[in-house]
């Protein structure tokens, strides 16, 4: 009889046990569903057509590392109010206006560099025809944590100047200055 107590509390904790572990591990299940491959997640920009200023906080958090993702939102945040921005271009395409067949939006030619944990897409724009390289973490759920463009230049270093902010005063001097100009 004190041998099958022992055995009912050793198999009642061992339920609690697995019990209690189940959420940790069905945690770890649904994280790495969510991940998806390098490749994929730039792809994912292009398919959904992203447009920096319109990202949820989401959606930064989908595709772009921690630290980027916050500058990303200072950013958005900056665009919203009467500030001078860091960005002025198409973060996804490297240019002002995006000329581009509207059914189906930029369709770049992908590739990955497990080297260098660098996917590079290519497509044209126009004529001209573009190259970005988005670097990305490392672990098991890579993120983009930079684009760097053609030129020497990088989100990343975008990002990280001040902005800012206009003053009524400025921009009326600037409307005025524009208004004479146009005469």
């Amino acid at each position: 009889m004190r041998q099958m107590t022992i055995y009912r509390l050793f198999g009642f904790g061992a339920a609690i046990f697995l019990t209690a572990c189940q959420p940790a591990e069905q945690k770890v299940q649904e994280q790495s569903q969510k991940c998806v491959a390098p490749e994929k997640l730039v792809k994912q920009i292009y398919d959904q057509e992203l447009k920096l200023h319109a990202l949820s906080k989401d959606q930064l958090a989908a595709y772009f590392e921690p630290s980027l993702a916050e500058r990303m939102q200072a950013e958005i945040n900056c665009k919203q109010s009467q500030q001078v921005c860091n960005v002025d271009f198409d973060i996804f395409t490297d240019s002002q206006d995006p000329q581009q067949d509207s059914k189906k939006g930029v369709q770049p030619k992908l590739s990955f560099d497990e080297n260098k944990n660098v996917v590079r897409a290519e497509f044209k724009i126009g004529d001209e025809a573009k190259v970005l390289n988005y670097e990305m973490s490392g672990g098991d759920c890579s993120k983009i944590k930079n684009i760097v463009y053609a030129g020497d230049y990088d989100l990343d270093m975008i990002l990280s100047n001040p902005t800012e902010m206009i003053e009524d005063s400025e921009m009326f001097d600037a409307n005025a200055a524009s208004d004479s100009t146009a005469q």
